[in-house]
């Protein structure tokens, strides 16, 4: 309960400049709603330092000035995760890839990200300064980064920021309740007003896709077992979770259940509108 109060607090206009560590993806969407965020606090007077790979220091500072890096890896061997994202983003957007290519795309990602991961906690003198650098809060994007098990070594309170995900680890970590008669599956195509046929067929995709996840989360497992001892599993990090920032809203989504710690910061990424020119006129 302590850790709610003080990461509600942090996270107000008012209030004493913390330190904060950002562990997350540092490429595609995922990152720049990240960015976002890390950018308002920093605009507030808080310090922000995010955890990144040595090869893309340069380039992260060149965009995103007002933060700080911490960095591991070689910086002249970037990730497999960058080449995995330029192939990845014009076959999913601008190809007619069928299930099996697609399928084969994906596994290639996870495999990429989970080398990243198995490659920032493997840095033992990485953890040792994150350990000595006394950091107040972590902020991740919880579906792409071990953020929440960096944040149970640190021992600090830890914010997610995500979007629905249809494999409903989010849920599962919170205990929220989740009514498949009446709030349809992320991807499913259903709206929330569903024949009993489609309800079936809700509950179907849901434990489908929470198959899939639960067999995701098993390959970082291992990672939060030998960070952090004792048969740590990702899942119980999640559950440490002390709040949730969605990217989501009643705009945009079905109406749902939602704990206290759940907040909707839907529109972040939006620029303030600018007014139209003479020209435009």
């Amino acid at each position: 309960m302590f850790h709610l109060f003080f990461v509600a607090a942090i996270l107000c206009q008012h209030v004493q400049a913390a330190d904060i560590l950002v562990v997350a993806l540092t490429y595609g969407s995922s990152w720049m709603s990240v960015a976002k965020i890390a950018e308002v606090l920093a605009s507030r007077g808080h310090v922000v330092t995010v955890l990144a790979h040595a090869s893309q220091k340069n380039d992260l500072m060149r965009k995103w000035p007002t933060l700080q890096y911490e960095t591991f890896g070689d910086p002249d061997k970037p990730p497999l995760m960058k080449e995995v994202y330029k192939t990845m983003i014009p076959k999913l957007a601008f190809s007619s890839s069928g299930a099996l290519d697609l399928m084969t795309l994906w596994n290639a990602s996870g495999s990429a990200l989970l080398d990243l991961n198995e490659e920032t906690l493997s840095d033992k003198q990485l953890l040792t300064k994150l350990k000595n650098s006394h950091y107040d809060v972590v902020l991740t994007y919880e579906v792409t980064s071990c953020g929440p098990i960096v944040a149970q070594y640190l021992d600090l309170p830890l914010v997610c920021t995500m979007r629905s995900l249809p494999g409903g680890n989010d849920i599962r970590a919170t205990g929220v309740p989740n009514p498949l008669a009446y709030v349809p599956t992320m991807s499913s195509g259903l709206s929330d007003h569903m024949t009993f046929p489609q309800r079936v067929t809700n509950v179907l995709v849901y434990f489908t896709f929470a198959m899939g996840q639960l067999i995701f989360d098993k390959s970082y497992d291992h990672l939060a077992s030998r960070t952090i001892g004792h048969n740590f599993t990702i899942s119980a990090a999640l559950a440490k979770t002390d709040v949730w920032l969605y990217q989501s809203d009643l705009m945009f989504d079905f109406p749902k259940p939602m704990m206290p710690n759940m907040v909707s910061i839907a529109g972040h990424m939006a620029e303030d509108v600018k007014p139209l020119s003479e020209v435009c006129l």
